[in-house]
């Protein structure tokens, strides 16, 4: 199971002050899940904050 409470995150180096604010979820073993949005929604952000590549500024990750 995946599950995040609370994630939030910004980019301090870029200029467009990309945030992801206040982000929840839970993904049950078992299931599909897919993330959809317009370019620069923060659908990568997102998977990099799920797989440990980015750390978030508060919140939790648990997988």
């Amino acid at each position: 199971m995946i599950k995040c409470s609370n994630i939030h995150f910004h980019y301090n180096n870029k200029k467009s002050g990309f945030q992801i604010k206040d982000i929840s979820l839970k993904i049950e073993p078992g299931y599909f899940t897919c993330l959809l949005g317009h370019n620069g929604a923060g659908k990568t952000t997102l998977l990099k904050l799920l797989y440990g590549m980015l750390m978030p500024e508060s919140g939790d990750v648990c997988v």
